[in-house]
């Protein structure tokens, strides 16, 4: 038996009146948390789609909405969470390089060029990259940390090294 992706309640006319009803307080979460705009609508629709997969089962619950917006602070909250942790990473990936036998200077300038080039990185192809080659880990062993297959580890590491190849390219052309 095939479970659908989302519940009834996706199409039932309450709860997109209830949705209507919500959503200029959920702008206004996301507003005042200062929640980048290219990131707002994927916050709101993870919260949304717990919000809904919940639906059925929330007929107790006294106030729905207040529970919605708990929903929208706590994915708002793991959204900074994992920000702050690629942050962090790609430091440690700077200090990483940083640490080479190079003059200072050379380091300090290798250092800020890597931040540079990693900073507009996906989360998990850093995550790959620093696994595999930052803690030299071996593909099965990458693939237990990031939850994948090894086969998925390689590809994603070897892929993401080949944009940052390119970026290297594209910025010491320009």
């Amino acid at each position: 038996m095939n479970r659908p992706f989302l519940p009834d309640a996706a199409a039932s006319s309450e709860f997109r009146e209830f949705l209507d009803k919500v959503r200029p307080k959920l702008i206004r979460l996301l507003m005042a948390a200062s929640v980048p705009i290219a990131d707002a609508e994927d916050l709101l629709q993870e919260a949304l789609l717990v919000f809904l997969r919940q639906w059925e089962q929330l007929d107790k619950v006294a106030n729905r909405e207040a529970w919605l917006l708990g929903i929208l602070r706590l994915t708002v909250a793991q959204y900074f969470r994992r920000l702050k942790r690629e942050r962090r990473l790609r430091e440690l990936l700077a200090l990483e390089v940083a640490d080479s036998q190079a003059a200072p200077q050379e380091r300090q300038d290798s250092a800020r060029d890597l931040a540079a080039l990693t900073a507009a990185m996906p989360h998990r192809d850093l995550q790959a990259i620093w696994l595999r080659y930052g803690l030299e880990l071996k593909p099965h062993e990458a693939a237990k940390s990031l939850g994948c297959q090894p086969d998925s580890v390689r590809k994603l590491s070897n892929r993401a090294l080949a944009r940052l190849r390119r970026r290297l390219a594209k910025d010491e052309d320009g």
